[in-house]
């Protein structure tokens, strides 16, 4: 899946250079830490943490809480979903979907 959304991303102009790719949350915690990325597009299950245990930890930092975040996973339960948009989620986007569905919610939650 990695792999699909990192092909929509280029094609909506991000290169290679703004384009972090991590393999679990304690990873992406780190590179966020040390790279701020503009937008995170996050897992909700993935191992070591959950999407929603490193959005938890992202909003206690005042620079990092400010960057988009968009959840995707394929779990559609209605009580994530609404804990997620409590918690701060920008977008809950639910696999599969299309590059066109992408786009938009990325381009929603960049303006």
């Amino acid at each position: 899946m990695r792999k699909i959304v990192i092909i929509n991303l280029k094609k909506l102009g991000f290169d290679d250079d703004h384009i972090i790719v991590a393999q679990d949350g304690a990873e992406g915690l780190k590179k966020f830490i040390k790279e701020e990325p503009t937008l995170i597009l996050c897992d909700y299950h993935m191992p070591k943490m959950t999407g929603l245990e490193l959005l938890k930890i992202l909003q206690r930092d005042e620079e990092l809480k400010k960057i988009p975040f968009i959840m995707v996973t394929s779990d559609s339960n209605k009580e994530k979903i609404k804990e997620s948009k409590k918690e701060g989620v920008n977008e809950y986007i639910i696999k599969p979907f299309n590059a066109a569905e992408l786009k938009k919610r990325i381009k929603f939650v960049l303006k």
